[in-house]
């Protein structure tokens, strides 16, 4: 009977023990999970406020894009005008202007 109840005192006392390695455990494990929540909501925050500066930027740049757009419009616009007023002279202009570039390439 006393070796029982040793068997039985010991059984209690590891049971402790796991229970309390257990439970260091779980509140380390706590803590880890804290920590990761922690530093992935910063590299959320962070990509968003990456994302925004991007999107800016290129709402930025889409403006001069459709700036640009508008000025070789334009210019197309005004050399069809001078093409149809003066058609010789715009051959004249192009055989010139060829011939310049002909001469600096070759």
């Amino acid at each position: 009977m006393v070796k029982k109840a040793t068997r039985t005192t010991k059984r209690k006392k590891t049971n402790e023990k796991v229970n309390t390695q257990l439970n260091q455990v779980r509140k380390d494990l706590a803590a880890v999970a804290a920590t990761l929540g922690s530093v992935g909501s910063e590299k959320l925050r962070h990509a968003k406020t990456k994302a925004n500066h991007m999107l800016k930027d290129a709402k930025g740049r889409g403006g001069a894009v459709t700036k640009a757009q508008k000025m070789c419009k334009n210019a197309q616009t005004k050399t069809v005008k001078f093409v149809h007023k003066r058609p010789l002279l715009s051959i004249g202009l192009a055989f010139v202007i060829g011939y310049f570039v002909a001469k600096c390439l070759f």
